[in-house]
Formats: C-alpha cells, structure tokens, sequence
C-alpha cells in the first residue's frame, strides 16, 4: 500500500472513530387529549396506555370552553370571543387573543401550515389567526353561520356555514367560492377522505334525517349525497383508508365507505350504540375510534372516552372529567411528555 493510500485510510478511521453515535429515534408518543370544559383542563392520554393521564389545567375564567382543535403539540381552545393556543409539550400558552368582542367562538381549526380559523356564529365570521407569526389576527365575514371547517388534502381550509334548512362550504383566502349543500342545514362537520373528497355532514334540527354530501374541493362541486344517517349526526372521522364513521348523539356510530359509495352501517340496528350520546369522535393511527360522551355535567359527574377497535368492538372506557366537549388525536415528541400517575 502505498503512503497517499496508508494516509488516506488512517485519516477515515480517525474521522470514524471521532463521528458521533446515532442511537435509535424514540418515536413521538401519539396522545388523545380531551378537553373538559368544567375542570377547565385537557386530559392528554397516550393512546397505548389510557390509564395513564396527564392533566393541563387552563384558565377560562367565568367562561365555559365552547371550541377546540389540534395540529401537532398545539392545541387551540375558545371561550368566550378569545382562542388560547397551548403547548401541550411545554404546556405555556403560546399567545391569546380577543376576537371581535362578540362571541362566542363556535367552531376551530389549523391549516396545514398552523394559521387557526375561528368561526363566531353569532356574527357570521371567520378569523385567521397568524400562529407561526405572532399570532396577528384578520377577519372575513361568511353568509350564515359557522358552524364548523373542513381543511382538504391540500390545506385549503373551508369554512361550514349553515341555517336551520341549508348549508354551503366556502373556501379561504378570500372567504368565497361558496358551494351549496343544499338541505337539512346545520352543517356540523368535514373530513378529507383517501378518495380526495371531502365528506360534510349536515345534522339537520331533528325533525328529518341527516346527509353526508361528498364534494369535490378542487373543482368546488358536489358530487353526490347520502342518506341512512338517522337523526342529528354531527360528528365525523376518518380512519385514513376507506371508511369515514359519522356519530350521532342519537343513533350512535355509523361507517360510511368512501371506497364503494355505501353506507356499511346506517341508523337503526346496525348502528353501534353510544349510550349517553356522543360528543366527538376521533381516530388513531392504527385505525381505533374513540367517541366522547359528555355525561349529565353535574358537580359530581363524570364523562368518558368509549374506545372501539377496528372491528367497532367496545374496549374498556377511559374516564375523564368534568362536562368534556371535544376530544382529538395527535403526537407530542416523546422527551416532552410528562406523566401525572
């Protein structure tokens, strides 16, 4: 071997043995949080060990928590006309803000850049919110009243507005492009689906049955509309692949296939049952569905997380606190997580 070559190899086991050691990534810790809104807490349970809770108290002060969203380890709360946004990995608040001063905030949600859309029923707007810079605020109105968003598989958020007997879908940046629902109205809930649509459900004022309306977000059009959803559903989830599931406080869980177009489970025997009524619903990554039952809300009440696998097989119940109103999935980085038992 010659000396270039001898200097060159000794040079490479030196840098070898100077390089760092890279051990194996701890994965992020993916967490159900609940948002209790008597307790005036989230509850963020780890999704393979819901004995184990962490509690985050937040200040509401006399007002009850109307509305909540997730995006990554930030959580988004209303309560009167003011959005607190929570590090649920620090657990500081990142920043506060008054709305319009006439609350209140009725529906949340996170694009996929962490902007947070808030919509005021009560005066038929909708508010941007600037997390990444600074939390800076801008405000649009809506025709009707925001009830929820929908946020499709490109980021574009939209918003849900609706009377008593219609709905539309109006998308962001400007607040336009308004796409009818038509019927019942008290448009609640969207979800983007694998098929690329996304899936909006109208609840309706109990008096008729509700719809879930498939919509085209890019081209801004509906493509069709199904029934056999029962009374009131208002809660919608995706397990990622082919089924959307739609909770109703009244007929309890029911599967929608956004593979074959079918209702899978409808209203009536078929559906699973949620005694109590449910609340919320969300989905984990590997594919378990979990629906909130608020419970009567009295000083001594609580309510509870019911968890159903794959095969919609009820598991054991997590309880939680106080009057909870919203529940949600997401991941916190692993040496973030803190354990209260």
């Amino acid at each position: 071997m010659g000396a270039g070559r001898r200097f060159l190899l000794l040079v490479g086991i030196a840098l070898a043995a100077c390089a760092p050691t890279l051990g194996p990534t701890t994965p992020p810790v993916e967490v159900l949080v609940v948002l209790d809104s008597l307790d005036e807490s989230l509850r963020v349970i780890p999704v393979d060990s819901p004995s184990v809770v962490h509690h985050l108290s937040i200040n509401t002060g006399s007002v009850a928590a109307s509305a909540f969203a997730l995006r990554d380890r930030i959580a988004a709360i209303g309560f009167g006309d003011s959005v607190t946004m929570v590090d649920l990995g620090s657990h500081q608040t990142v920043c506060k803000q008054l709305l319009n001063g006439k609350g209140p905030v009725g529906a949340l949600t996170f694009d996929n850049v962490g902007h947070a859309f808030a919509g005021t029923p009560k005066t038929d707007s909708v508010a941007l919110i600037d997390v990444p810079h600074g939390c800076g605020v801008s405000t649009g109105s809506v025709r009707g009243r925001p009830l929820g968003f929908g946020v499709d598989a490109r980021g574009t958020v939209f918003a849900l507005v609706s009377n008593p007997t219609t709905g539309w879908l109006i998308s962001q940046e400007p607040l336009r492009d308004s796409i009818s629902l038509g019927p019942p109205g008290n448009t609640t809930a969207a979800v983007s689906a694998s098929d690329g649509s996304l899936y909006v459900i109208s609840a309706g004022d109990g008096s008729s049955n509700g719809v879930l309306t498939r919509v085209d977000p890019v081209q801004r059009a509906v493509l069709a509309a199904f029934s056999g959803f029962g009374r009131l559903p208002k809660f919608l989830a995706t397990d990622g692949a082919d089924r959307v599931y739609v909770a109703s406080p009244v007929e309890g869980l029911m599967v929608f296939n956004v593979r074959t177009h079918q209702v899978e489970r409808g209203a009536g025997p078929s559906a699973v049952s949620l005694p109590g009524g449910a609340r919320g619903l969300a989905t984990d990554d590997f594919g378990r569905i979990y629906t909130l039952i608020t419970g009567p809300c009295g000083a001594l009440d609580h309510g509870f997380v019911q968890p159903l696998d794959v095969n919609l097989v009820a598991q054991h119940p997590i309880t939680v606190g106080r009057c909870p109103i919203a529940i949600g999935v997401t991941e916190i980085p692993a040496a973030l997580y803190h354990f209260d038992n």
